[in-house]
């Protein structure tokens, strides 16, 4: 009796993670650009515990993104980043592009679907550390020239 009552309990522990989880990305699919970057400020904080100021952030991106930006993107004044944003967002954040666009998380390529490769790239590239993620650019950018594109 006590083991189907552990099979039960752990079946529901099961559906309840599931329910979870489907919650959050439902959460995710519907969160504005904002409040996405809010988030991750609140819960992608310092090794001390703190969340890191736009500065910090700011200065990380090479400058690329100015503070004061990047604060009316997060109180969403502005709601549509660039591209070069939200990628360096991404990688400062460690988080996949996905985690902007969950939609795509689960997207099927036939063999005929443009940008195929470079999006498997883009995925792939995800969990690479920040100097291999510069190599691979570097070796597109020089295959690309190669072929005159």
């Amino acid at each position: 009796m006590k083991n189907e009552e552990s099979l039960y309990c752990c079946a529901n522990y099961k559906d309840e993670i599931a329910n979870c989880q489907n919650f959050i990305v439902r959460q995710f699919m519907t969160a504005t650009v904002a409040e996405l970057i809010d988030h991750l400020f609140r819960t992608h904080k310092r090794p001390d515990g703190k969340e890191y100021s736009l500065t910090e952030v700011c200065e990380a991106l090479n400058g690329d993104v100015a503070p004061s930006h990047l604060s009316r993107l997060r109180s969403g004044k502005i709601t549509n980043p660039g591209r070069e944003t939200l990628l360096g967002l991404c990688r400062f954040f460690r988080v996949s592009p996905t985690f902007f666009f969950p939609e795509i998380a689960n997207m099927q390529f036939d063999n005929d679907t443009p940008y195929k490769k470079e999006v498997v790239i883009v995925f792939r590239g995800d969990k690479l550390d920040e100097a291999s993620q510069a190599k691979v650019d570097e070796l597109v950018e020089a295959l690309q020239r190669s072929q005159g594109d």
